[in-house]
């Protein structure tokens, strides 16, 4: 019985006796309890303790897993059993297998629940075994795919329809004007967000030297001060980095109404993974360093693919001699 200051109080009884103590630190001992520094009362706490015997399992029913069915590069699978037997006696074994392979390995805890990471197409199943009978039975597999990293980048755009707009990006034999209120793919969201990953991607190239061209401006008529961030997915996880995949950073002040060019220069790392990846410019008023995901009042987000390449081999041009 617990009270709420550091003391006790105990019932004036000459046989049976009982305290009710509250310490933050120590527990009382019973057969020498501390000095009552509160009054005495005569009434005893009165305590009912209800007692539930276990029920044994009587059967395997293994039920069925509850969890996605795809999930994001690096993103936590988390699967649990739902109508399987209950009662005590049952254990657990949760198994993967690569996709379609039927090759089950013994993964997890003796646990009605699995949490676990997977970078491939992966199939699971769990095993439930009734110590009391019923032998061992699986559950159905569950298979579980791997979304493109490229459709796993968290949110971004501005909550506003008003101010800054991105009116061109140039990049790697890339284009893209566009104009106030113009909008690319699937989830885009006019004034606020454009997915432009529908189009060709630009090229840049491992170790190089690349340079990038925005075209900042406005859509009420009206400049503020506001800056532009460009993000490049170098090692394709599906996470833009806020600091080792910031690219560039244009400076941060009021840009033409009707835009403004600005170019910046960045060398593509060694490491860089090839093929397609996300690129992300951010434009957000009153900030001088916008973040890659998330909301913001006013301004633009712009996706893009971007291809990443290989250094390209130089050509031997040897002089022809006349003969």
């Amino acid at each position: 019985m617990l009270f709420r200051s550091a003391a006790f109080r105990s019932y004036t009884a000459t046989t049976n006796r009982s305290i009710g103590y509250y310490n933050d630190v120590t527990n009382p001992s019973p057969a020498a309890p501390p000095t009552a520094n509160s009054a005495p009362t005569t009434t005893m706490p009165q305590i009912q303790f209800e007692m539930t015997a276990n029920t044994n399992c009587t059967a395997s029913t293994p039920g069925s897993i509850s969890g996605p069915t795809t999930v994001c590069p690096g993103s936590p699978v988390n699967l649990s059993l739902s109508g399987q037997a209950t009662g005590t006696g049952l254990t657990y074994q949760w198994q993967s297998s690569p996709a379609g392979a039927n090759t089950w390995t013994n993964i997890g805890t003796n646990s009605a629940a699995y949490s676990g990471n997977i970078s491939v197409a992966t199939d699971f199943r769990c095993s439930v075994t009734c110590t009391y009978g019923g032998g061992t039975l699986y559950t159905p597999t569950l298979s579980v795919g791997v979304n493109s990293f490229t459709t796993c980048y968290c949110s971004s755009n501005a909550t506003s329809t008003a101010d800054e707009e991105i009116l061109g990006v140039a990049i790697g034999g890339m284009n893209n004007p566009s104009t106030c209120g113009q909008v690319g793919g699937t989830g885009s969201i006019a004034y606020q967000y454009s997915n432009f990953k529908g189009i060709t991607p630009g090229i840049i190239t491992q170790g190089a030297s690349e340079t990038i061209s925005l075209t900042l401006g406005y859509c009420n008529g009206t400049a503020y001060s506001a800056s532009a961030a460009v993000f490049i997915d170098y090692n394709q996880d599906g996470v833009f980095d806020a600091t080792t995949e910031r690219v560039y950073n244009s400076p941060y002040q009021a840009y033409a109404v009707g835009g403004s060019v600005v170019n910046g220069t960045f060398t593509v790392p060694t490491t860089a993974l090839t093929g397609n990846t996300g690129m992300r410019i951010v434009y957000v008023e009153s900030s001088s360093s916008p973040s890659p995901c998330g909301t913001y009042s006013w301004g633009e987000t712009e996706d893009y693919l971007i291809t990443v390449q290989t250094p390209q081999p130089m050509v031997d041009r040897k002089s022809t001699r006349l003969n």
